[in-house]
């Protein structure tokens, strides 16, 4: 579910200032080299179909045990932070 609200005063048909998106998972490396490599990968990439920064890509809820599994044939071991 997406939620977008206008800014403050804005008329309608303005492009929208503030996006809220809910059920949203998103994967966060140190390295932009480690998060390219990640997309690369045939395993990895098509679970991460979003890059919204240098270090943080998104998914969907539904893909990350999927994701999980895959990182970890790649020999990764991401830190699952609750949320």
């Amino acid at each position: 579910m997406s939620r977008s609200s206008r800014p403050s005063g804005g008329p309608a048909g303005a492009p929208l200032g503030v996006a809220l998106h809910e059920n949203l998972l998103l994967v966060e490396t140190g390295d932009p080299a480690l998060l390219a490599e990640l997309r690369a990968d045939r395993r990895i990439g098509p679970l991460l179909p979003a890059q919204v920064s240098e270090t943080v890509a998104a998914t969907r809820p539904g893909n990350a045990s999927a994701l999980l599994a895959a990182l970890a044939r790649a020999g990764h071991t991401p830190k699952v932070v609750p949320g």
